[in-house]
């Protein structure tokens, strides 16, 4: 089953670039250079579209089996994976080898990328021996190259350092997560859902983001049969524990989105696996043995996760785009066809008043663009509050950790105990900052989602407006009618039905990439809008981040847990226990005072630490960039969707102004040309029409209008 659904995305793939390629062909024809060059770039996308799959977990839950058991071959040696020291990633290539990417220097050079077999992987990624270890942290990361099924299906392989590898936690937080479509955590019987998990799915995913989560329990071969159902439930009750609790300290237990996200937990995806029976059984051709293990569901889940939640909505949007630009190529065609009837005075002062007609188009434009760029100010004002409460949010939370948190007279024992009460506290200290931080920022940016797409609603309203401006422009040529039904219509409305096309938004044809995704939003919900602000671009699925990403802005400047992981790593941790080490070096054995003086100490800090996070505007300075760039991308896309529609115009009405005054032969050969792409244009439908009503029924559309192309 998993296997047809990537072989029905691919086919679905390849037939909608043919289009976006023959499209831009008959754009370049039609003297549209502005439409050709959005379709090279929806080609461009398609062609090097590719399924982002990440890997994650503590160290030893079987990782590397997991992998090889998803590859169907012993790919990543056992022995790498668990002592992996940098990022992995697996990709497709029909002669197996592996691509070593250095990090730069101290010095600021970088070495080559240098070419390895596969075998001497381990030498460069691992832990395994003082060498090797030295020689990962010159490493970026290690592309693997081979011939497996699964990477063939478009799907790359990311592995990660295991999860109790904050440093590195750290890194993949700003240049992984937001990028990958799909998050597979392993996690083992034997020690479920520890902290590290735990805190990486409080901490590292946004709450609306968990749709692309899946979590795979590996070995359960080492459970009994009787004890497994209880054994998932019980993770289960953790995760939803841990996604709840998060919830309640960011809204309240019984605010709306407690409420909501109660209803939701029966959507986690959890799937009981023996990665290392699935493995054998597919090395030995065993279907019983592989059913056993679990893996078939487990793929199936994943395979429709990655078609159809995240790669349908990649479509949406690429098919309305290529619709919109069909849209404008027959209005060309007709505008031209019609023309040729005028005579060149007569059209002279058409045209006169069709250019007016466009200026006042493009100077209402501009405003609505200024407009959208001023509301990043006025956001910011409004969210000036929500800021101060975060920042005293954070400082009451480390307060009472300072106040509460465990301490006991054995902590000063010996110098042993004394440097582990130093490092735990440290620790746990800079967990409290982190996940307080993050819960504060992602409500922020929710609030920032929730502003953005009001300003998409408006936006509609003022596509409707510009559409029919255009369309005033369209009309000032005189139209030709034909007989259809016993009843007069236009020709270009006879195109229109006939193909399929009038069944797409005003909005879309207008901004196919902002339309798309006010479309998306209205007809899938956050996750439709995510990808309809740019398809190609897959970032944190649910989150309106990544579709703010898509548009333009920068993903370091707008996700929470990357300006959370960049925040921590300038103030949290050690920064906190600043001299609580000299201190506790110190303290006497039993003496009385020693608790008292390190939560004391421990506060100072905190305040210390928190009026420099004041005094820096650290958050203030996040949120500026936050609705800066929003809205500033918001805008730019605006401004250059539009712009191409007009420029389309312009275009239009000078290649009538050549026709014209080139005579009758000229006008002939013309008249040719448009009736050919008009016939290419109903044949490129004919392709497109049965794949969007696909789509639409994915999400349980209504299409109106099926007839076949005239």
């Amino acid at each position: 089953m998993s296997e047809n659904s990537y072989l029905n995305y691919q086919t679905m793939l390849s037939k909608i670039n043919t289009c976006a390629v023959d499209l831009k062909r008959i754009c370049q024809e039609l003297d549209l250079p502005e439409h050709a060059t959005a379709l090279t770039e929806v080609s461009n996308r398609l062609q090097n579209h590719v399924f982002r799959v990440g890997i994650m977990g503590e160290f030893k839950r079987g990782k590397s089996t997991v992998i090889n058991a998803l590859l169907g071959q012993e790919i990543v040696p056992a022995d790498i994976l668990p002592c992996s020291a940098t990022l992995n990633r697996i990709v497709w290539d029909a002669i197996p080898h592996a691509t070593i990417h250095f990090r730069k220097t101290k010095n600021g050079q970088t070495l080559p990328p240098k070419e390895i077999s596969v075998e001497e992987l381990s030498n460069y990624v691992t832990k395994l021996t003082a060498e090797s270890a030295e020689q990962a942290d010159l490493v970026e990361d290690a592309i693997v190259h081979y011939p497996c099924q699964f990477c063939k299906n478009g799907v790359e392989i990311i592995d990660t350092p295991g999860l109790n590898d904050d440093e590195r936690m750290d890194s993949i937080s700003e240049s992984v997560i937001p990028s990958l479509d799909a998050i597979i955590m392993v996690i083992v019987p034997g020690s479920p859902f520890s902290v590290s998990e735990a805190n990486f799915v409080r901490n590292k995913i946004m709450t609306s983001d968990l749709s692309r989560l899946i979590f795979v329990v590996n070995k359960m071969d080492t459970v009994r049969p009787r004890e497994r159902k209880r054994c998932i439930d019980g993770i289960r009750q953790k995760i939803e524990g841990t996604i709840l609790e998060k919830c309640a300290s960011m809204y309240g237990k019984d605010s709306p989105e407690y409420q909501a996200t109660q209803n939701k937990l029966g959507g986690i995806r959890i799937y009981p696996i023996s990665a290392a029976d699935a493995l054998d059984a597919k090395l030995d051709n065993d279907d019983e043995l592989l059913k056993e293990s679990g893996m078939p569901e487990f793929e199936a889940a994943l395979a429709r996760l990655l078609t159809e939640e995240r790669g349908i909505l990649e479509l949406i949007p690429t098919v309305n785009t290529t619709f919109s630009k069909i849209r404008e190529s027959i209005f060309t065609i007709i505008m031209r066809k019609n023309a040729m009837h005028m005579e060149t005075e007569k059209f002279e002062q058409m045209q006169k008043e069709a250019m007016e007609k466009i200026d006042q188009c493009r100077n209402g434009k501009k405003q609505k663009v200024q407009e959208i760029k001023g509301i990043a100010s006025a956001l910011y004002q409004e969210l000036q509050p929500d800021i101060a409460n975060a920042y005293a949010k954070l400082e009451s939370s480390l307060n009472d950790f300072a106040e509460h948190y465990p301490i006991t007279p054995d902590n000063f024992s010996n110098q042993d105990a004394k440097e582990q009460l130093h490092k735990t506290i440290s620790e746990k200290i800079s967990q409290e900052f982190e996940t307080c931080l993050q819960e504060s920022t992602e409500k922020i940016q929710t609030k920032i989602q929730e502003r953005l797409l009001q300003e998409m609603d408006n936006l509609e309203t003022f596509t409707m407006q510009f559409a029919s401006q255009l369309d005033e422009v369209r009309y000032l040529i005189p139209e030709i009618h034909a007989e259809v039904s016993g009843k007069k219509k236009k020709i270009d409305e006879i195109d229109m039905v006939a193909m399929g096309i009038e069944t797409l938004t005003t909005m879309t044809f207008m901004v196919p990439g902002i339309g798309g995704a006010i479309s998306g939003f209205k007809d899938h919900g956050i996750m439709g809008g995510v990808v309809g602000f740019g398809s190609g671009f897959l970032a944190t699925s649910i989150s309106l981040i990544a579709a703010v990403t898509a548009i333009g802005a920068s993903t370091a400047t707008i996700l929470p847990t990357i300006a959370v992981a960049g925040i921590v790593g300038t103030f949290g941790g050690k920064k906190f226990t600043d001299g609580v080490f000299k201190l506790v070096g110190k303290l006497r054995k039993n003496a009385p005072d020693n608790i008292l003086m390190i939560r004391n100490n421990l506060k100072e800090n905190i305040l210390k630490n928190m009026k420099n996070l004041r005094t820096e505007r650290v958050l203030e300075n996040w949120l500026h960039n936050v609705t800066d760039e929003t809205f500033q991308a918001l805008s730019e896309k605006l401004d250059q969707e539009t712009e191409e529609t007009l420029q389309g115009l312009q275009e239009t009405l000078t290649n009538i102004q050549i026709d014209l005054n080139n005579g009758k032969v000229h006008q002939a050969e013309v008249l040719e040309k448009l009736n050919r792409c008009h016939e290419e244009l109903k044949k490129i439908c004919g392709i497109l029409a049965p794949i969007k009503m696909h789509l639409d029924t994915l999400f349980g559309h209504s299409t109106e209008n099926t007839e076949e192309p005239l």
